[in-house]
């Protein structure tokens, strides 16, 4: 399973203690809320909803060099409090060990406009996904290389200043994706009353995914040279 590397940075949104928490649920056996993952590709699985979760689950169990030690505990504070997993008694690791989860697979098959729908209604966390996220899960490919290099470039960002919490949920990138639609676009006014903004993004991740490596080259150049002008 895939904790998807493209949402990987948003996996440190919780804070310690929300993750502490987690694990003391588990521990006091309080049932999980289901898991939700793209399994349309059977070799490369994408967590949907519950990376967070997952993400402290592996924080506490299996990293070696930045083991989550349990703060801010409701109930078991005083007995576990500033514990790591290879700390507590057995008898609670095995509660952690033996916990079933529910996990529902969204199957090979499913259409990208019913995917990207199934991604937005079943966002139930803290921190649901932004539209932006959910292209990346579901648009794999050149296209995500390039909104990252083009958000990075030194041409944009003199120009568009979002700041690193806005960052963090890749408002950079659809900032980007924004301009090279339209760039992209053959009557970007159509297209974008036709389809409506959303549609009108994902189309042009897709279209950005089937050009040519030297298309790409030009359309970046291109992004680049009307940031220049901008400045």
């Amino acid at each position: 399973m895939n904790l998807a590397p493209e949402f990987q940075r948003h996996s440190d949104i919780w804070k310690d203690d929300v993750k502490s928490r987690l694990i003391e649920s588990i521990i006091i056996r309080i049932p999980l809320p289901a898991f939700y993952i793209d399994g349309t590709n059977e070799d490369n699985w994408l967590v949907v909803d519950g990376l967070q979760r997952l993400s402290a689950l592996k924080q506490f169990m299996i990293e070696n060099d930045d083991n989550l030690r349990l703060t801010g505990l409701e109930y078991l504070g005083n007995e576990l409090d500033g514990k790591t997993y290879q700390e507590l008694p057995r008898k609670y690791q095995r509660r952690i060990e033996e916990t079933q989860v529910t996990v529902y697979l969204i199957a090979p098959g499913t259409p990208p406009k019913v995917k990207y729908n199934i991604f937005k209604r079943i966002n139930t966390g803290g921190e649901r996904l932004t539209p932006q996220e959910i292209r990346h899960a579901l648009n794999p490919g050149k296209v995500l290389k390039l909104l990252v290099d083009l958000a990075k470039s030194p041409e944009f960002t003199n120009v568009i200043d979002l700041g690193n919490t806005r960052i963090l949920r890749m408002e950079d990138r659809e900032f980007v994706l924004g301009a090279l639609a339209v760039m992209l676009a053959s009557n970007s006014y159509k297209d974008y009353t036709k389809y409506g903004r959303e549609e009108f993004l994902d189309n042009s991740m897709k279209k950005v995914n089937s050009l040519s490596d030297s298309e790409i080259n030009k359309l970046s150049n291109k992004f680049k040279n009307t940031m220049i002008v901008c400045q």
